[in-house]
């Protein structure tokens, strides 16, 4: 929780905008997929979504709030932290998910039949969550995203 705590005074002592000259927020959620952009330098961005499973079990399970927290810290990195607060709706228990932090970076641009690709990876910290919810292990997680623009208003990303 030390290290939550840290991360919302670090956060808190940013210079906040409602609005900016950037042209387009780019989001990772509330999709599966993330965008190859970064948050641009010296901006925070947080986005929250939500995530209901239905068990084979009929074990429901909800996810409220996911949040992923975003801060470009240069041009080429983004820092990450993602939190989320589960619910078990059967056994009627809640908790803390592990905290995952991270980064991402820019590596290709976009030319001609190359997409645009990033590189995204992140490290779950398994001590950093309500006690039950804990990891035995440290995760880590990372994944390439790739985009390409079709047109000016239609791109695929994967």
């Amino acid at each position: 929780m030390k290290i939550l705590l840290s991360l919302l005074v670090f956060f808190s002592s940013l210079k906040l905008f409602g609005q900016s000259d950037v042209e387009n927020i780019i989001l990772d959620r509330p999709d599966l997929t993330e965008s190859p952009y970064l948050v641009p330098e010296n901006y925070f961005q947080t986005e929250c979504g939500l995530l209901m499973e239905n068990g084979r079990s009929k074990n429901r399970q909800l996810s409220l709030p996911t949040v992923l927290w975003k801060y470009g810290l240069s041009n080429s990195l983004e820092l990450r932290v993602v939190t989320e607060f589960n619910v078990d709706v059967n056994e009627k228990k809640s908790s803390i998910a592990p905290i995952w932090i991270g980064f991402k970076t820019p590596l290709l641009e976009e030319h001609g039949i190359l997409p645009k690709i990033s590189f995204i990876s992140h490290l779950q910290l398994p001590t950093v969550a309500s006690e039950h919810a804990k990891a035995k292990y440290v995760a880590p997680q990372f994944r390439f995203v790739f985009q390409h623009n079709l047109s000016e208003k239609v791109s695929v990303s994967y």
